[in-house]
């Protein structure tokens, strides 16, 4: 693990002369201070801007109970998966796990992390196998969010040091931290030309579940990247508990938290201010809707012949 992330990732080192937030040009994020429900959608939604958004999640019962021990007595089993490398989660393999061998991993081994585990599925409903379900009563549903629009609502949870790849999501994302800190950078779909997306026609990337990813490491940027990636233009900050970060759908964003950070997200529909007739999401939208089913057809074109050829 680099400097900058030892100790679990407390924010004690230096960033790497490399990482993303070095070489690219990043200005400071704006703030909203407790928005309408039309604010939201006029200011943020609509125009696709990012904005870390305080005094909405300020009455919210998770923002007051939630901690470990709270979480523990009211939770079965958590989704959790390992880093591949330095602290990067690839989001493609996860295992279920007793809540309580999670929380001693959170004080020793500070391996796994509870990552995209639903509290709520479509329309922000509860289904009664959930293992989060326990915890559904303390979060209310945003008031700039129509119910039709949740896609889901996750629960996240790291040691610190936690990162994500470079990314973008086909949804947008309301993101509250409850606990630790989350330093990020967001960029607009606009800047998907210097941030090396997995092509649609990258068959090894589609086969490994590369749809949204970028080839550019964030925390050292490769050589080769370097020169493009010093072009994009976007925003970072520090999300701190009690406060919000909404990513519209599309735009790159990476992630990294310092300090045991508990987390949820909205995500929800990008039906109203979506840009889904440009990159990155018109791309998602070509290998969603052609090139993985042509996968899936050649695949069991595959299997056919050499059962026939047996």
């Amino acid at each position: 693990m680099d400097p900058a992330m030892k100790d679990a990732g407390e924010a004690t080192g230096a960033q790497e002369k490399d990482s993303i937030f070095e070489v690219s040009n990043l200005s400071p994020i704006e703030r909203l201070h407790n928005p309408s429900p039309e604010e939201m959608m006029e200011k943020l939604i609509l125009p696709n801007r990012p904005a870390i958004v305080t005094g909405v999640v300020d009455s919210w019962p998770c923002h007051r109970k939630w901690n470990m021990e709270y979480i523990a007595q009211r939770v079965g089993r958590v989704k959790v998966q390992v880093p591949k490398e330095f602290g990067v989660y690839h989001f493609l393999s996860f295992r279920y796990i007793p809540v309580a061998e999670f929380v001693r991993s959170l004080s020793t081994t500070k391996d796994l992390y509870l990552s995209a585990d639903p509290i709520m599925g479509e329309r922000g409903e509860v289904r009664e196998e959930c293992e989060l379900k326990g915890l559904a009563g303390d979060i209310p549903l945003p008031d700039f969010l129509p119910k039709e629009l949740i896609v889901n609502c996750n629960l996240w949870i790291g040691p610190g040091g936690n990162r994500t790849l470079l990314h973008y999501d086909a949804w947008h994302s309301f993101l509250a931290v409850f606990c630790g800190e989350k330093r990020f950078a967001v960029y607009h779909p606009s800047q998907t030309r210097y941030l090396h997306q997995f092509g649609v026609f990258d068959i090894k990337g589609l086969r490994q579940g590369r749809t949204m990813d970028s080839r550019v490491n964030p925390v050292h940027v490769q050589k080769k990247y370097l020169r493009t990636v010093s072009k994009a233009t976007g925003f970072e900050g520090v999300l701190k508990p009690g406060e919000a970060l909404f990513i519209p759908a599309g735009s790159w964003h990476y992630v990294e938290s310092h300090g045991l950070n508990i987390a949820l997200n909205f995500f929800h529909y990008a039906r109203i201010g979506g840009l889904w007739d440009q990159s990155p999401l018109k791309d998602y939208a070509f290998k969603n809707e052609v090139m993985y089913p042509l996968l899936d057809k050649l695949s069991k074109v595959k299997h056919a012949v050499q059962f026939w050829k047996k």
